[in-house]
């Protein structure tokens, strides 16, 4: 089996491009499987569905302060953000009302876990029932309290209010004090999207604060009296066999050494000198002799592969190859890719820190140590920042093997280069397909 590049032809000569381009104009239709059956390990225990206690997801306290409770965890994703925006959007309360309880098992729904996309697109909707469940039924006891019709009524930022009463009103902590919703009705509407105030607008993310303060803590902030750091000393390569370890420098430092069979491992109370003291273990192994290659990973990787499982199925694949026009079969491979870039590439200082998105203009902020502005022209930047300039896009900038030299009407688009196009620097060979995407 031939290796074959995505950006090349493949054996057949036809890439996936020109498989597109051959296809013509017309309607291309893409489908995808159930992503929760097809990433679930199969040892997870079945999904089960949401509750349909609207009490399950949010909390409304005596000062009108929503808390919501959601399986999902904050991983970067923004999920604590996003879920406090819908709460808000269907209960129209303020967004900065809403506190975000996220993954706790005594108090969340339950929840398969955070991975594959089911963020809004599962929890969503069922959160977004609740809210506006719980939003009518807050309107009747409004209405209740008001003595006025439940679609007389309006609310805003968690005030009920009688627009034909002025100055009538009682709001949505006076109207549960903190206690659980009893009531409930069923087929209660959502908020059409045209209607939309908080979800779809930018808002401050409610896990910023504390993570630029460095008030967050993760799981490793966590310490129990008497907990130690384990380090395992690794083999180089897979399938090596151990063969001794020199561990008399790491126990110098303090850390315990355990050793189990051909296990070695180092612990301490803190991680930083776990780390150190395993660096300072001197293990021998015994490497075995590669059987396979970059070419040979392949035909290795389809004789190894578990069995294939057919996670969903749809429609007669005969019917359809007899109703096709041509039939067209290819398969592509990639390489390894290495991700860590080459050292040429790392000893050059990129500009503003990494990859910003107004790399230039924040290029203007840079101080020279006697505290002169730094220069940004493109004659005075190293030729790869000088070529981000240009904006061209990534997969053509680090895939083309001879590039032509960008228009100045690029630069000057930037305001960073000198208006002779005789200053800018052609790109160097090293801007080729080898250099990792």
């Amino acid at each position: 089996m031939k290796p074959v590049d995505s950006a090349e032809s493949g054996a057949a000569g036809l890439s996936r491009r020109q498989l597109l381009a051959m296809a013509g104009p017309g309607l291309f239709l893409s489908f995808s499987v159930d992503c929760l059956s097809a990433q679930e390990p199969a040892r997870l225990p079945a999904r089960q569905g949401y509750p349909t206690d609207i009490n399950a997801y949010l909390r409304i306290g005596p000062d009108g302060r929503v808390t919501c409770f959601a399986g999902k965890v904050e991983l970067g994703q923004g999920a604590m953000t996003v879920l406090a925006q819908i709460l808000a959007e269907e209960l129209d309360v303020a967004y900065a009302s809403v506190d975000m309880v996220l993954g706790d098992t005594d108090l969340c729904p339950y929840d398969m876990g955070t991975f594959g996309s089911m963020n809004v697109r599962y929890f969503g909707p069922a959160l977004r029932g609740a809210g506006a469940e719980a939003k009518a039924i807050l309107l009747q006891m409004a209405a209740e309290q008001l003595q006025s019709p439940a679609a007389r009524l309006q609310v805003k930022d968690g005030i009920v209010t009688d627009p034909s009463t002025p100055g009538k009103s009682v709001t949505y902590g006076l109207l549960v004090q903190g206690k659980r919703i009893e009531r409930h009705i069923e087929g209660v509407p959502v908020k059409p999207v045209t209607a939309y105030t908080v979800v779809g607008r930018a808002a401050p993310r409610k896990d910023a604060l504390e993570k630029v303060t460095g008030k967050a803590r993760y799981c490793g902030d966590f310490t129990f009296p008497g907990m130690l750091h384990a380090r395992l000393v690794r083999p180089p390569a897979h399938g090596a066999r151990f063969q001794a370890a020199d561990t008399s420098a790491a126990e110098k430092t303090g850390a315990r050494i355990v050793r189990d069979g051909d296990m070695v491992a180092v612990l301490h109370e803190r991680p930083d000198l776990a780390d150190k003291a395993l660096a300072l273990v001197k293990a021998q192994f015994e490497r075995p002799r590669p059987t396979m290659d970059d070419k040979t990973i392949f035909d290795h990787l389809l004789k190894t592969a578990p069995p294939p499982q057919n996670v969903g199925a749809a429609g007669d694949l005969a019917q359809g190859e007899k109703a096709s026009a041509s039939f067209v079969e290819e398969t592509y491979l990639n390489s390894y890719v290495p991700i860590r870039p080459p050292p040429s590439w790392r000893t050059a200082r990129p500009p503003c820190g990494p990859a910003p998105r107004p790399r230039f203009p924040c290029a203007n902020r840079w101080r020279r140590p006697s505290g002169s502005p730094r220069k940004t022209s493109a004659s005075s930047l190293p030729t790869w920042a000088a070529a981000s300039a240009a904006r061209v896009p990534p997969d053509r900038r680090w895939r083309r093997r001879a590039w032509r030299k960008p228009p100045a009407s690029l630069y000057r688009s930037c305001g960073t280069a000198p208006k002779s196009s005789s200053t800018i620097p052609s790109a160097p060979r090293r801007w080729s397909r080898s250099a990792p995407a």
